[in-house]
């Protein structure tokens, strides 16, 4: 059962931090419970892929809402509390789908 957390939390982390690869390189999520190495990869702007697939449907979007702060460092947790909620939200969507 740890395997899948640390599979979904490694590929979690690589989409919300973006670091997909462009021009459809690949970059590896971990080893996923099934003791496969699994890729992802860049398909085009808003699509995203696993390899080899792992999933039962054959395509599903995610959605995720993120904040940018632009200030690096806080006198204490009240001034990152306001900076975080007076940052805009925005809406991220990816369809991840088998190649």
């Amino acid at each position: 059962m740890y395997a899948l957390l640390e599979w979904n939390d490694a590929f979690s982390l690589l989409i919300c931090q973006k670091l997909y690869q462009p021009e459809q390189r690949s970059i590896e999520i971990s080893t996923g419970p099934d003791k496969k190495n699994h890729e992802l990869i860049q398909l085009d702007e808003n699509t995203l892929t696993v390899k080899p697939w792992p999933f039962e449907d054959e395509m599903f979007i995610i959605r995720y809402d993120s904040r940018l702060l632009t200030q690096l460092r806080f006198a204490d947790s009240a001034e990152f509390k306001a900076c975080l909620l007076a940052a805009e939200v925005k809406e991220n969507k990816w369809i991840i789908k088998k190649a």
